[in-house]
C-alpha cells in the first residue's frame, strides 16, 4: 500500500513540475502623481490546464501594498488571459506609498514585476512678481504656473502668506495658471519682505494629494509720510537763542536720513533765516535782545511735505546798572518799556528812583549826599563811593541840546569842528577839479563795482544757473560736486581783487561744463552727465578743485585782502531737469551735505567724500581721517600725470573739443 501512494505523490510531482505560467505586465509611465488612475495592461499564458488566484501588488521602496481584488482565474493550455491592472492612487487604496516604484503580478506559484516608474506628490511652482520694490499701500501682481511631476496641470488651491506683513490669500489655480493681486498695508516696514507661495490639490477626502512650496523676496520702500519741526523750547527770551531741526518720519514713524528746508520768519512774516539742513541737524538763531514780545512762525519743507510750528518771543523786563563816580546810569536792556521804581541804596538810606524807559534808553541820575564816602547799592551793584550834597538824593541829569546850551565851551568846540569839515571839503573838491575827476566817474566806477561785487545775500553772476528743489521729476543720474566756502564772506569789503578773483573761479567751473549753485557761504559746481556728456567727472572735479586751490593761494599771496576758504569733492546722485536756462536739481541722500560739512571742516586743502575716494585711488594717494563724527579722505599725493600742467592742459583741450 505503502508503495502505491508513494508512486502517486511521485507522479504528481512530476506532472506538477511540466506546468509552467508566464505573466506579462506591461510597460508604465516614468512618473505618476497621487490622485491619477493607474491603468497598466497584463497577460497571463500556460502550457497546461491551470486554476489559480491572481493578486497585483505595488511595492515602493521595498514596501509592499496589495492593491487590486484578487481574482480567481482558470486557464486552459496555451490559452491567454488579458487583464488590466486598473486603480487610483488614493491614500485609501495605496496607503501612504510613494517613491521609486513597480507593480508586481503573481499567480499561482508565478511572479512578475513591471519596470520602475515614480509615484509623486511634487508640484512644481514657477511665478513672478510684477515688480520687486513697491510702495506701501499699492498692489503688487504674483501670476504663475503650478505643474504637477508627471507634467500635467494643476487644478486646485494657491496659498500666498507674508507672515511679516500678517498677509494670508488663497485662490485657485485653473489648468495649471493662478494670479494673485496682493494689496500692502500702508503702515508696511521698510525692507525685504519673505513671501511664500504654496500649491496644493486635494481628492475627494478633503486630503491633500499633491503640493508645492516656493518663497520669493521683495523690498518695501521707505515712504516720508510725516515731518515734526522740534523745538528746544517753546517759549523763549530775547537775546538767547532759538534751536530748532526737523524730524522725517517714515509710514511706520520711524525716522529717517533725508534733507529739509528751515524757515524762521518774524510776526510780521519776514524771512530771517533759511537754510537747508539734514534731518536732525540743529539750526540756531540768535536774537537780539531788544526783540520785542511776539510770535514767530518755524516752517520745514522736505520731500512734498511741508509742516509750521510756533514760537513766542517773552516779554523781558531787564535794566543794566552803572555806577561812574556819582553818576547812576540805568539803561533798558528788556525787550518791552521798563516803568518801574528802582530802589537806590545810599549808606543806610534807600531812596526810590521812579524811572520810565524805552527799549534800549539810557538815564543818568546824579546822587548826592552830605561830604563823605557811602556805600552804594543798586540792584545787585555794590560799589563805594565819595559824594557831596546838602542831602540824599538821585537828580536825572538832562541830555541834549539843553545840556550843551549850559555848557559855553560845547558851542566852541562844535564851531572848531564845523570849521574843520568845511576846510577839508574845500580841499577834496579843489582836487578833485585839478586832477580832472569829477561825480559822475565816481559813480560809473561805484556802478561797476556794485555789479561785480557779489555780497552774502546775492546771488552770483553765472551763465550755468542750478536751483536746487526739494521734489522734481526728471533723470536720476551720477553726478560730482566740488564746494567752495568762503568761510568770511560776510566780512569781504567790495575791493575789486576779491570780487574778482571769486568770479574768476565761477567762471573756470562753468568752462569745465560745471552748474553753480549758491547757498549762503557756499558755492557748489555741479557736474552733470546731462551738461557734461561724460558719465564719470570725477577727473574734471578735481582739476577744477586744484586750480581753485592755486587761484585761491595765489590770491591770498598777493592780496591785503585774504580769503578765509574750505574746498571739497563728494560723488554721488542727482535728479535734475532744464527749466529754461537754469536746471533744477534735488540732491539724493548726503549729496550736497556731505560736501557742505567737508569745505566747513577743511582748512584751505582739499578734502575728499569716501565715493570720491574710491573712484579717483588709481590717481591719487590719500589719508583717511575724522572731525566731527564725519570721516574723509585728504590727499597725500597725486600721481604725476594728474598734476602735470601738460595734463590739464590736455584735458581742457579735450573736454572742450567734445
Amino acid at each position: 500500500m505503502r508503495k502505491i501512494i508513494f508512486s502517486l505523490i511521485l507522479l504528481a510531482t512530476l506532472l506538477t513540475s511540466f506546468i509552467s505560467a508566464e505573466i506579462i505586465i506591461g510597460t508604465p509611465n516614468d512618473v505618476y502623481n497621487l490622485g491619477e488612475e493607474i491603468n497598466i495592461p497584463l497577460t497571463i499564458t500556460t502550457n497546461a490546464d491551470i486554476g489559480a488566484i491572481f493578486t497585483p501588488y505595488l511595492i515602493c521602496d521595498k514596501i509592499s501594498k496589495e492593491v487590486y481584488p484578487k481574482m480567481y482565474i482558470p486557464l486552459k493550455t496555451r490559452e491567454e488571459k488579458k487583464l488590466e491592472i486598473n486603480f487610483e492612487l488614493i491614500t485609501e487604496i495605496i496607503g501612504g506609498q510613494k517613491g521609486t516604484c513597480v507593480l508586481k503580478g503573481v499567480y499561482s506559484s508565478f511572479s512578475q514585476t513591471s519596470s520602475e516608474f515614480t509615484l509623486s506628490k511634487l508640484i512644481n511652482i514657477d511665478a513672478k512678481l510684477d515688480k520687486e520694490e513697491i510702495n506701501p499701500n499699492e498692489e503688487i501682481i504674483l501670476s504663475g504656473t503650478a505643474i504637477k511631476e508627471n507634467g500635467k496641470e494643476v487644478d486646485g488651491i494657491v496659498e500666498i502668506e507674508i507672515p511679516e506683513l500678517d498677509i494670508l490669500l488663497k485662490d485657485t489655480i485653473k489648468e495649471g495658471r493662478f494670479e494673485v493681486k496682493i494689496k500692502i498695508p500702508s503702515d508696511a516696514k521698510a525692507g525685504l519682505v519673505l513671501l511664500n507661495v504654496n500649491a496644493y490639490e486635494k481628492d475627494r477626502n478633503e486630503e491633500i494629494t499633491n503640493e508645492g512650496f516656493i518663497s520669493y523676496n521683495f523690498r518695501v520702500n521707505q515712504i516720508p509720510t510725516n515731518l515734526e519741526i522740534i523745538l528746544e523750547q517753546q517759549e523763549i527770551e530775547p537775546g538767547s537763542s532759538i534751536q530748532v531741526k526737523a524730524r522725517l518720519h517714515d509710514q511706520t514713524g520711524e525716522t529717517m536720513d533725508s534733507v529739509a528746508i528751515l524757515t524762521i520768519k518774524n510776526s510780521e512774516g519776514k524771512i530771517l533765516n533759511q537754510q537747508e539742513v539734514t534731518t536732525e541737524e540743529t539750526l540756531e538763531y540768535n536774537i537780539e535782545s531788544t526783540e520785542s514780545p511776539s510770535t514767530w512762525s518755524i516752517f520745514a519743507v522736505s520731500n512734498k511735505i511741508q509742516q509750521e510750528a510756533e514760537i513766542k518771543i517773552k516779554e523781558l523786563e531787564k535794566i543794566q546798572i552803572d555806577l561812574i563816580n556819582k553818576t547812576l546810569i540805568i539803561t533798558n536792556v528788556g525787550n518791552v518799556v521798563y516803568n518801574k521804581t528802582v530802589p537806590v541804596k545810599i549808606g543806610e538810606q534807600t531812596i526810590q528812583v521812579e524811572t520810565i524807559l524805552n527799549i534800549g534808553e539810557t538815564k543818568k541820575y546824579l546822587l548826592s549826599a552830605p561830604q563823605g564816602e557811602y556805600q552804594i547799592e543798586v540792584e545787585g551793584v555794590v560799589e563805594n563811593v565819595m559824594l557831596t550834597g546838602n542831602s540824599i538824593s538821585a537828580r536825572e541829569i538832562s541830555e541834549g541840546l539843553t545840556s550843551i546850551a549850559r555848557h559855553p565851551a560845547s558851542w566852541i568846540f562844535l564851531l572848531i569842528i564845523l570849521a574843520l569839515g568845511t576846510y577839508l571839503a574845500y580841499k577834496k573838491g579843489y582836487k578833485k577839479i585839478i586832477l580832472g575827476k569829477n561825480d559822475d566817474t565816481d559813480k560809473k566806477k561805484l556802478k561797476i563795482n556794485e555789479n561785480n561785487f557779489i555780497p552774502a545775500s546775492s546771488q552770483v553772476l553765472t551763465q550755468n544757473k542750478a536751483e536746487m528743489a526739494l521734489s522734481i521729476e526728471g533723470t536720476k543720474q551720477n553726478a560730482t560736486v566740488v564746494c567752495l566756502k568762503i568761510k568770511d564772506r560776510e566780512t569781504l569789503t567790495q575791493e575789486h581783487a576779491t570780487q574778482e578773483t571769486i568770479q574768476k573761479i565761477i567762471n573756470n567751473a562753468e568752462k569745465k561744463g560745471a552748474i553753480t549753485y549758491e547757498s549762503l557761504d557756499n558755492l557748489y559746481f555741479i557736474f552733470a552727465p546731462m551738461k557734461t556728456k561724460q558719465l564719470q567727472n570725477e577727473v574734471v572735479a578735481l582739476t577744477l578743485a586744484k586750480e581753485t586751490e592755486r587761484e585761491l593761494y595765489k590770491h591770498n599771496k598777493m592780496f591785503r585782502q585774504k580769503i578765509d576758504s574750505g574746498i571739497s569733492i563728494n560723488s554721488g546722485q542727482i535728479v535734475a531737469k532744464q527749466t529754461g536756462r537754469a536746471i533744477k536739481f534735488m540732491s539724493i541722500g548726503t549729496f550736497t551735505t556731505l560736501a557742505k560739512k567737508l569745505a566747513d571742516i577743511s582748512k584751505g586743502e582739499l578734502l575728499l567724500g569716501e565715493i570720491t575716494n574710491s573712484r579717483l585711488n588709481s590717481k591719487l594717494k590719500t589719508k583717511k581721517e575724522s572731525s566731527r563724527n564725519v570721516s574723509y579722505y585728504s590727499i597725500t599725493e597725486i600721481k604725476p600725470e594728474i598734476d602735470s600742467k601738460s595734463f590739464i592742459s590736455n584735458f581742457v583741450k579735450k573736454y572742450e573739443g567734445n
